[in-house]
Formats: structure tokens, C-alpha cells, sequence
């Protein structure tokens, strides 16, 4: 029988695109999300709306510390965002009635709109999520300088 390897806790996600779309029955369509590094042709290069939907998870009752989420676009030391997360949301919530369920976790989302987004050169846009002295780090993407640069 397989070794069973646990979900590393908290966790957090990225997905991102230039646009979304919220549909019926609890589900949405992200629209323009990129396959690969953004090549721009040249810098800086305006997006007139990128979006990112952040997701955050944790075990019930691993935490009451508060827990921020921040973006940082390619070459910014300082965030572009910060928020706090609707932590007792969060908290307060049952995990899913699942039988099948053997490590359930809580989570939340947010889809945070850039319009318009700036970059002004490459580099990596990182979002991160901290609880305390904890960073979760929920994903980056890469936009690379103009072929034949550096």
C-alpha cells in the first residue's frame, strides 16, 4: 500500500488572467489566463484589467493569528495590495459534511481586480498571504524582458 502524504498547512493559490466572469451554480470562467511566462514586446506594458483569484486554506482550529494577503508587481518592493482576509468568516465556517473527508480543510477566495495594471519591467508579480510571522506563498508569474534583452 502507497504512503499517504498529508496537504501542507496553510496553503494558498493563484490563478490569473485578464478578465472573469461569475456564472450561475457557484462557478466562474477566467478569461486571457496566460499558459507560460508573458513575453511583452516591449516595457511598460498596460493590462486596462488583470485579475487574480487568491485562495487561502487551513485546518480547523490551526490558527486565530490574523492573516494578511499582498501583491507585489515585477520590480516593486512595496505591495500594489494589501488586505486583510475576513478572518472569522473563515474561522467560523463547518468543514464540508464529507465522509470521504479524512483531512478537511477551511478556505476563502477573493478575486482581486488590477485596473489598470502597470508593468514596468520584467520580473515576477508575487502574491503572498502572511499569518504572523508566516508567509504562504500563493503563486508568482513570470514577465520576461523583450526577446533579444536582459
Amino acid at each position: 500500500m502507497p504512503e499517504v502524504v498529508k496537504m501542507q498547512s496553510p496553503f494558498a493559490l493563484l490563478t490569473l488572467g485578464e478578465d472573469v466572469r461569475i456564472e450561475e451554480g457557484r462557478k466562474y470562467s477566467m478569461i486571457g489566463v496566460p499558459m507560460g511566462p508573458y513575453d511583452a514586446p516591449e516595457y511598460p506594458i498596460t493590462f486596462p484589467k488583470f485579475v487574480l483569484n487568491v485562495q487561502y486554506f487551513e485546518r480547523p482550529n490551526e490558527s486565530d493569528l490574523p492573516i494578511e494577503v499582498r501583491v507585489y508587481l515585477p520590480g516593486e518592493a512595496e505591495p500594489v495590495v494589501v488586505q486583510q482576509v475576513d478572518t472569522k468568516a473563515l474561522r467560523m465556517q463547518a468543514p464540508a459534511d464529507d465522509p470521504e473527508a479524512d483531512d478537511p480543510f477551511l478556505g476563502v477566495g477573493a478575486f482581486i481586480v488590477l485596473a489598470p495594471m502597470v508593468i514596468k519591467g520584467p520580473g515576477r508579480l508575487r502574491v503572498r498571504f502572511y499569518r504572523g510571522d508566516l508567509e504562504i506563498r500563493a503563486g508568482s508569474h513570470l514577465f520576461r524582458a523583450p526577446s533579444g534583452q536582459n
